[in-house]
């Protein structure tokens, strides 16, 4: 009498198809969540750029500012040499008032 082998399944306690599928869906889920963080992180970064320039400017913008007020104001540099500041408008009308009188004698300012 010849032995036929029997089929015998060997389980090893596992489900495999459940594994696979929480496997799956994890992998999915960490993708969404790395991709949700770095959408938000690149929304801050985006606000802060934002803010950042809008300081700068306003920054270049108060210079300017300070800047346009000295041009245009009468004011001392130095009281005991009698250096006085006029503004930069009156500076070219006296300039070109002195240079159509003919006057080659101009004086080095500091």
């Amino acid at each position: 009498m010849s032995k036929t082998p029997t089929k015998t399944e060997q389980t090893d306690g596992l489900y495999t198809p459940g594994i696979v599928v929480a496997g799956v869906v994890s992998a999915v889920l960490v993708f969404v969540v790395i991709v949700a963080l770095q959408a938000l992180y690149l929304s801050l970064t985006k606000d802060q750029q934002r803010q950042a320039a809008q300081n700068a400017i306003d920054l270049s913008e108060s210079i300017m500012a300070e800047q346009q007020t000295k041009l245009n104001q009468y004011g001392w540099i130095d009281r005991r040499k009698d250096i006085v500041m006029i503004p930069i408008d009156r500076a070219i009308e006296l300039t070109a008032e002195e240079l159509a009188a003919g006057g080659d004698e101009t004086e080095a300012t500091p």
